[in-house]
């Protein structure tokens, strides 16, 4: 038996007839119980991140946020809003000691299971609401993403 010749499509047959596919653009959801670091580019509000260097924190707060005795100390930090152009994310750190500069803070309960990951909080964190970072997007793609804050989770402690 003789093959039948496959008709080969044009140029422009080939680049018009694609298939969707799925994208972390339009389904970011799917993966995020899965990436450890996430690219600026995909963070959204409420995000908590771990491992935000406290000497990286001094310089982008020009000296604002507590200097620590301890070399290579970390905080998490929790996103607010992109900085425009995509060239890094606002964020407060939080921390496991309420800082009494103001009466009332906002915290995430022990307990909280975060959004896309499951993880739990293993401890009361403060957010430190009277320090915004700027992040810039090189230090924000080395954080460990953590998941996403529910609301119900904020509580505030007066």
């Amino acid at each position: 038996m003789k093959k039948k010749p496959k008709n080969k499509p044009d140029s422009h047959e080939l680049w018009t007839n694609r298939r969707p596919t799925l994208t972390a653009d339009q389904n970011i959801s799917l993966i995020l119980g899965s990436v450890k670091n996430l690219p600026i580019a995909y963070w959204k509000p409420l995000f908590f991140f771990k491992g935000a260097r406290d000497d990286e924190l001094l310089k982008l707060t020009s000296g604002r946020f507590p200097v620590t005795t301890e070399p290579g100390k970390t905080h998490p930090v929790i996103s607010l809003k992109p900085l425009p152009n995509h060239v890094g994310y606002k964020v407060n750190p939080c921390s496991s000691v309420r800082s009494w500069m103001s009466n009332e803070m906002h915290f995430i309960e022990k307990g909280c299971r975060l959004m896309h990951t499951g993880y739990e909080m293993d401890r009361k964190s403060f957010v430190v609401e009277h320090i915004e970072v700027p992040l810039p997007a090189g230090l924000g793609a080395k954080l460990v993403f953590m998941g996403e804050v529910p609301g119900e989770c904020f509580k505030t402690a007066g």
